[in-house]
């Protein structure tokens, strides 16, 4: 299956999750991932990825990311 769309999504956001960030590459579990905010510099890793079927083919890649600070 081709993937449409891949997002990052912070785990435990007060949104529950649901302020998906498009991407446009890959991510793997385990992978850390440098994320800046505000010119500051975070490092989380991902904890899951999760693919959702859009029924046409393709599917949509989410990689939900957990910081390491917490």
């Amino acid at each position: 299956m081709n993937i449409n769309e891949r997002f990052i999504v912070f785990a435990g956001s007060k949104a529950g999750g649901s302020q998906r960030i498009p991407i446009p590459f890959d991510l793997e579990i385990g992978q850390d991932v440098e994320v800046n905010i505000k010119g500051h510099n975070f490092t989380f890793y991902v904890v899951k990825q999760e693919n959702f079927d859009n029924q046409d083919g393709t599917i949509n890649s989410v990689s939900i990311l957990k910081s390491l600070l917490e």
